[in-house]
């Protein structure tokens, strides 16, 4: 209980001075630390929360996917982030999209299926983007990123039946 108060206490006081890569990173660590997101102090959600939405439109492809695969250990449902939040990670995955590699593209997937994630309620474009980023990876994907993409998509209720994406 201590280590938590004085982690819970030293990340929110530092957070608010962070690049988007120490946020991410922030994010990613408190998740091997298998804590949950509804055990963490409202107080250090909120702060979480607030610098993700101040860091998300800088971060890169590696930080946007340690954002979301943290979340997603952490058990934080992707419904319960503030809209604005929503957004602007499907901005970011706009964003970065050109530069996301096998890792970052099955992170992303993974982690947004361990948060809940209707794919159906993603935006179309987010949706496109990442189907067009299946269909150009799909054959360097090994049997690990495999896995995870179909965890991902199965958890996000994708199925085979998805819009194709011709590109």
């Amino acid at each position: 209980f201590q280590l938590r108060k004085a982690a819970s206490d030293g990340i929110a006081r530092t957070l608010p001075e962070m690049e988007p890569q120490g946020v991410a990173n922030t994010i990613y660590g408190l998740s091997l630390l298998r804590t949950k997101w509804k055990i963490l102090p409202p107080v250090l959600q909120d702060t979480l929360l607030f610098n993700l939405q101040r860091t998300v439109g800088g971060m890169k492809e590696m930080e946007t996917s340690n954002c979301l695969s943290g979340l997603g250990r952490l058990g934080c449902d992707w419904n319960s982030l503030p809209p604005t939040l929503r957004d602007s990670f499907g901005t970011a995955f706009l964003r970065v999209t050109k530069e996301l590699g096998r890792q970052g593209l099955t992170q992303q997937v993974h982690g947004l299926g361990r948060m809940n994630t209707e794919f159906a309620s993603l935006p179309e474009k987010v949706r496109d983007g990442l189907l067009g980023k299946i269909k150009k990876l799909s054959r360097e994907l090994n049997e690990q990123e495999i896995a995870n993409l179909i965890y991902g998509l199965g958890k996000m209720s994708c199925g085979f039946g998805a819009r194709r994406y011709s590109g």
